[in-house]
């Protein structure tokens, strides 16, 4: 896999539905629609209002989600590497309630009906979608997406958005394992299983989003706060705060909808090890936000358009290739945005 599911995407939107039901043909629909969900009779939001997902047993959903990365890197040492990422991954994904506990709690069967990836690292081109063949080098890249389109998974959810538990991964365990390797050790699998419960989690957490702890107040924000995630260099870390507010309200397709805007506010906490290298933080801005479109009757998400942007621009010296002390400068450029619309 080259990018993990949580790393939440650039600048797309899906807008109609395909009539075809063929995973090959929906596989096949790229179409992306950058604008907001259109409605009409929109008023200002007022007063108080009662939100909660409808998950009633034997329900039956489909969302198309898309992630779009688009990261760029320059480091100036000795010489200057510079470095670009695009990625989008556009997903079509159908929920069934398969149960509702005493206590409120969904078990929904989630089924990823199709895929379509498209990557380029500097200047190289892969593709993917369901359905394609692959050889054993794709097996490599695009094994996990394959596995991921023939197996389901399980969550627990409250009617909150809330994401309890992600359960019922083993066969896509088995498939992340490398081809070749009959089994892994038993603490590498367990830890397999993690990595990928939480990938699939900030996968479904798009449609499910826990914007709300029972009740919003128009222009009042909520406040999300998640667990810090650590940057893959092992630089820094991030706190961040998914910030709701009720906006306003409208019509879609004839239902009422809330729409609610979506903001963002995050921390940097750097590691200390860089300040005892002679390395220093230039600049670490973040910014992020969006909107929600709620669908008050329906009791689910309708559509939603997120984006995240990351600076940050490291300095100090390191070895050059003499083995002296040189200059570095390293900048790193992120943006990532996430596009929800419920399309069944």
């Amino acid at each position: 896999m080259f990018l993990s599911f949580l790393l939440v995407s650039s600048l797309v939107i899906y807008t109609g539905c395909d009539s075809s039901n063929s995973p090959a043909a929906v596989a096949g629909d790229t179409s992306v629609d950058t604008n907001y969900l259109t409605l009409e009779d929109v008023k200002p939001a007022t007063g108080e209002v009662k939100y909660s997902y409808k998950l009633e047993k034997g329900d039956k959903f489909t969302y198309k989600v898309a992630f779009i990365n688009v990261i760029t890197q320059e480091t100036k040492v000795d010489t200057v590497i510079n470095q670009k990422m695009d990625q989008e991954n556009i997903l079509v994904i159908d929920f069934e309630v398969k149960d509702v506990d005493k206590d409120t709690i969904a078990e929904v069967e989630v089924s990823t009906k199709s895929i379509v990836v498209k990557y380029e690292m500097n200047g190289e081109k892969k593709e993917y979608k369901t359905g394609d063949k692959l050889d054993s080098a794709k097996k490599l890249d695009f094994g996990f997406y394959e596995a991921l389109t023939s197996n389901s998974f399980f969550a627990r959810i409250d009617k909150k958005g809330n994401i309890l538990e992600i359960f019922r991964v083993d066969k896509l365990v088995e498939a992340a394992i490398p081809p070749g390797q009959d089994s892994i050790p038993a603490d590498q699998k367990e830890m397999a299983a993690e990595q990928i419960k939480n990938n699939l989690k900030g996968m479904i957490t798009q449609v499910f989003r826990s914007f709300s702890p029972g009740t919003l107040k128009a222009n009042e924000a909520f406040s999300d706060k998640k667990p810090p995630i650590n940057d893959p260099s092992g630089m820094y870390q991030l706190s961040t705060t998914h910030l709701y507010t009720l906006k306003e309200k409208g019509k879609f397709n004839g239902n009422n909808v809330s729409v609610i805007e979506a903001g963002y506010d995050a921390a940097f906490n750097f590691n200390p090890e860089l300040e005892k290298q002679g390395i220093k933080v230039d600049k670490s801005v973040i910014t992020g936000g969006g909107k929600v479109f709620f669908n008050d009757d329906q009791g689910k998400l309708q559509k939603s358009k997120t984006n995240l942007i990351e600076e940050v621009v490291f300095s100090g010296k390191i070895p050059g290739k003499t083995g002296q002390l040189v200059d570095m400068k390293s900048t790193k450029k992120s943006r990532v945005v996430n596009v929800v619309e419920k399309i069944k």
